[in-house]
């Protein structure tokens, strides 16, 4: 286990969204009427994006055609098993996923603040000169400026784009792609074990968990990270050692 990086380490430090750059209980509490107004729906969704993580581990990422990018190859894909699940049409699966889950949850983020010390942790990375990214499975756009954390990136993506959901190693290859930069000169932050932590450390990057206080004892999580913090302000200090 390894208590900070430096840059001689690393060169640029990528972040998940979801979970990683604010709380997950400051959506969900939002959302229970919203979630029973489409609760079919989102059962469903919930059922079909399951099976899109684990087929990504098994099969190629969705490369699409000369005339569909990887990112059409991908939706098509999710709303042909989105319409298998509610015996509709593809097309009004995919109108369904935008309208619901795309469209729909913006307004719930935008009164969503992240975690604390989030601005402060990007501003003196990039000060500091480490290349910054995002990468989420949902698209980060869904978040507007994602709390004005996008404008300092140099490489926001979504997962979707390149035809695979995280734990996937394209996503991560094209992260370390548009930001120019080796996986193994990557730090990666997250808060998923799975989909984050072992995902990228598969890819060749490094990798850092954020853990509840209360995580106190999830020790596989600890162990399956390069490094582990509680907070932003933590990272800040301990973690990266911007000197």
């Amino acid at each position: 286990m390894r208590s900070a990086f430096t840059k001689t380490e690393i060169r640029a430090v990528a972040f998940d969204i979801d979970g990683t750059l604010y709380p997950d209980f400051r959506l969900y509490w939002r959302l229970p009427a919203y979630f029973l107004k489409n609760l079919r729906f989102f059962l469903a969704f919930q059922r079909v994006r399951k099976r899109l993580h684990t087929e990504n581990g098994i099969l190629p990422p969705y490369a699409g055609t000369a005339e569909e990018q990887p990112g059409a190859a991908f939706r098509r894909r999710q709303a042909e098993l989105l319409g298998a699940e509610l015996g509709i049409p593809p097309a009004e699966a995919a109108e369904k996923i935008s309208a619901v889950v795309y469209e729909g949850l913006k307004p719930f983020f935008r009164r969503i603040k992240p975690y604390a010390g989030t601005a402060e942790v990007f501003s003196a990375l990039r000060e500091a000169g480490f290349k910054l990214g995002i990468l989420s499975d949902f698209p980060p756009a869904q978040k507007g400026s994602v709390w004005g954390l996008a404008p300092m990136c140099h490489a926001v993506l979504s997962s979707e784009e390149t035809g695979a959901l995280k734990p996937a190693a394209q996503p991560f290859r094209a992260l370390a792609g548009a930001l120019q930069v080796p996986p193994a000169e990557i730090l990666y932050v997250g808060n998923s074990l799975r989909s984050d932590i072992l995902g990228a450390k598969a890819a060749g990057m490094k990798t850092a968990l954020i853990l509840h206080p209360a995580a106190v004892l999830q020790r596989k999580k600890k162990q399956a990270c390069d490094i582990y913090f509680y907070s932003y302000r933590q990272f800040l200090r301990d973690v990266v050692n911007c000197g």
